[in-house]
């Protein structure tokens, strides 16, 4: 029995020593701190670098260019890359700025008898030439990785000194040609949150649209105190509750981002990656441009994506990142139900529990803002129009409904507008205090007597001639 215990201790120890030696070897000591020597591998000025191409062992093989542009603006692009607008910017003249100012920290080795094939410098990982804008190059070698230290051993080509470099920067140069990919769907704006004109989206495997818009800041200027400057178009029309879109629910659009390219996707592929019938979402900006990505099925942790155009390129993005975009309308509608400008009106009818009112705008001055009405055939101050208007506006939502019952219609407003088009809200008792409301077929909220009898009031004051408070 000792014998065996004996046996399977040497055996033990044996391949304790093998893993320690083979870890020696993987992660050589380059020193303490006091032997750090950072430095620069080559001293070189990173606006003379037009070009950059590295050669990986993998096969890979990335070439991303400069060029600058009649308005003096610097433009990267990669040779071969597909959709050179799905690149980054800032990305591509990292790779280009780290090429020309890569930095060591340790000097390893010097002289001629340096052990090249140690460090894998004899068959490196990438070969990263560097081209300057008089013609010139030189090309850096990138052999193994030393995790212990977190770096790698890097050496000019035909140089005799061994350097190791941090992977915070030989890790820029190495990044794959899809990690160097941007904002995928929208252009660079000044500003994202407020550039963009229309968005809509359809989930994949639903069939309800949801579209919202944003006003101009010059046209929300010109607007009633009633108005909010997001509203929701689809399925509903409704005005949003903007402290609702804090979470950027809308605005994540604007930069999501592709992990990885799919090329040349076969038409059984397409198929499977749920793009043959796809959800999408839709970036109409301002200055009228459209931007469409067609959303197709998740594997889990990826959910495939394709630009609409002819061309069609194929791209994964985090599932994660599309999660945002799946609320439920009803819960970011805002308690104001519905929200339009008097001089867009005609008319608004009214049957309050069988009895009819008629406010006719006769005449609408836009530029003085100034309106004329009659109300039943009878003139009535301008100050009462408005706000007679302004109160049926204002009926306001205090929830939205869920398992709500109500009774038949009692009270009904319809809305007609100088261009013919008209909205209806019809309101039914869901009890004494509690009214749900309908607005164009669709019950989605309730509100309360109190909101009505706002109204009515307003009704009362008129008949008796007096002037409606503000």
């Amino acid at each position: 029995m000792l014998k065996r215990n004996k046996k399977a201790i040497i055996i033990v120890a044996i391949i304790v020593a093998v893993l320690a030696i083979t870890y020696l070897v993987a992660n050589k000591t380059l020193g303490d701190d006091d032997d750090r020597t950072v430095g620069m591998v080559v001293k070189n000025d990173s606006a003379k670098v037009v070009e950059v191409e590295v050669q990986k062992s993998s096969g890979e093989n990335l070439v991303i260019t400069k060029q600058k542009l009649d308005d003096g603006s610097l433009y990267y692009s990669v040779k071969g890359g597909k959709e050179q607008d799905f690149y980054d910017q800032d990305s591509l003249s990292g790779v280009l700025f780290r090429a020309a100012t890569m930095y060591y920290t340790y000097l390893v080795e010097e002289g001629e008898n340096m052990d090249v094939e140690g460090y894998g410098l004899n068959d490196p990982i990438a070969r990263t030439k560097v081209t300057l804008d008089d013609g010139s190059t030189y090309t850096y070698v990138i052999g193994l990785e030393n995790e212990a230290y977190n770096g790698y051993y890097l050496m000019l080509e035909g140089g005799d000194t061994v350097y190791f470099c941090s992977s915070t920067y030989v890790s820029t140069i190495l990044a794959r040609d899809d990690k160097l990919m941007g904002k995928i769907c929208i252009p660079e704006y000044e500003d994202p949150a407020t550039d963009w004109k229309k968005l809509t989206y359809r989930p994949f495997g639903s069939e309800q649209t949801f579209t919202m818009t944003r006003m101009s800041d010059a046209a929300f200027a010109k607007v009633d105190n009633y108005s909010t400057l997001h509203k929701l178009t689809s399925p509903i029309e409704a005005n949003v509750d903007e402290s609702k879109l804090s979470t950027g629910i809308f605005y994540s659009s604007l930069s999501l981002t592709a992990d990885s390219i799919i090329e040349d996707v076969s038409d059984e592929e397409m198929v499977a990656y749920g793009l043959t019938d796809p959800g999408y979402f839709e970036v109409v900006d301002f200055d009228g441009n459209d931007y469409k990505f067609l959303i197709g099925a998740s594997d889990g942790e990826y959910t495939y994506i394709a630009r609409d155009s002819d061309d069609i390129v194929v791209m994964k993005v985090l599932t994660e990142d599309l999660e945002v975009f799946n609320v439920n309308y009803k819960d970011i509608v805002s308690p104001l139900v519905w929200v339009h400008d008097i001089n867009d009106l005609d008319s608004v009818e009214y049957n309050i529990d069988g009895k009819e009112y008629f406010l006719d705008i006769t005449q609408i001055n836009k530029e003085e803002f100034t309106i004329s009405a009659t109300l039943n055939g009878e003139d009535i101050t301008e100050s009462n129009a408005k706000r007679l208007y302004t109160r049926t506006i204002a009926l306001a939502s205090a929830g939205r409904i869920e398992d709500h019952e109500w009774g038949e219609v009692k009270y009904t407003i319809k809305i007609n507008f100088e261009n013919g088009n008209s909205r209806l809200m019809e309101l039914a008792p869901i009890n004494d205090r509690q009214y749900v409301i309908i607005l164009d077929g669709e019950a989605v909220n309730y509100t309360t007597y109190y909101s009505i009898e706002y109204i009515l009031e307003a009704f009362d004051i008129i008949a008796q001639g007096g002037d409606i408070p503000f």
